[in-house]
């Protein structure tokens, strides 16, 4: 396995101070121990079972497959399907911790999901604030359930995301200025964790990134996250280090940096109305 051995470098090949971090992560299957999206959506509906195989084979893109998904859940089950989310959310061990220490260190913390806001914000509650964190939205006015969704794949993309990840890492990177860690574990993580400085990856993630020979932190648990987080971004022994494999030969998408008015905006949508790829 292609594993990063030594100091984190930048894009250029420097080593970042610890300031200049962001963290994002995916959330099911990363935050949660189980992907709720799957585990609910199955549950409900045995239709759902071969669409969520070719979602995951990539046969049909993420945002047809959640679309047809949710299509087949009735909206006036909508209490069953939280109640079900809650039950069976068990977040990753060493989450609430990590959380803590990254606030501590002073590295802002975002969530990012495919899933639905009905099922992700109940369990980040107290954890994450609503404005740090990204997902898709449930509309429970139709009678099965519809997607909203408030930050849709842009026309450099072309990955049918859904939510999109590298959208999202991008835009967040300009406005900190700063580099992003990513956690990821599965194939909606693929482009986020490819437009990203530094992945921790677990599952199809880090298969993914082993097939194309590209540096990642292996995790389980958020502990070794933040094991990893605290040798190779914090650690004054190794800002002198020499770089890592790096990953210099892997996909980068961005997007230009179309700013509004406002500075405290947080939506993606406003900042990046006109993308396009910097060649």
């Amino acid at each position: 396995m292609s594993h990063a051995n030594a100091s984190v470098p930048s894009r250029s090949g420097m080593v970042t101070e610890p300031g200049s971090w962001i963290i994002v992560s995916d959330f099911d299957g990363t935050i949660s121990q189980e992907d709720l999206v799957v585990s609910l959506t199955t549950h409900f509906s045995d239709q759902n079972v071969a669409l969520v195989e070719a979602m995951q084979a990539g046969k049909i893109s993420l945002r047809q497959g959640l679309q047809k998904v949710f299509a087949n859940l009735k909206s006036a089950d909508r209490e069953r399907y939280l109640a079900y989310a809650v039950t069976h959310g068990a977040l990753r061990p060493g989450f609430e911790p990590a959380v803590q220490a990254f606030a501590q260190w002073h590295l802002p913390f975002f969530v990012v999901s495919n899933g639905l806001d009905f099922m992700v914000k109940p369990l980040l509650h107290g954890w994450v604030s609503p404005s740090h964190l990204y997902c898709n939205r449930a509309n429970f006015q139709e009678p099965t359930i519809a997607i909203e969704w408030p930050w849709p794949c842009l026309a450099d993309c072309g990955g049918g995301c859904g939510l999109c990840k590298p959208r999202i890492v991008q835009w967040l990177r300009l406005r900190y200025q700063a580099q992003v860690a990513f956690i990821g574990d599965g194939r909606t993580d693929f482009l986020g964790a490819e437009a990203a400085d530094l992945v921790f990856a677990r599952a199809a993630l880090a298969r993914h990134f082993d097939q194309h020979h590209w540096s990642y932190l292996p995790f389980e648990t958020f502990d070794d996250v933040v094991r990893g987080i605290r040798t190779r971004l914090l650690n004054p022994c190794l800002r002198c280090a020499e770089p890592s494999l790096g990953n210099s030969s892997r996909r980068q998408t961005s997007f230009s940096d179309t700013r509004s008015s406002d500075p405290q905006s947080t939506a993606p949508e406003n900042r990046l109305a006109n993308p396009r790829r910097v060649r």
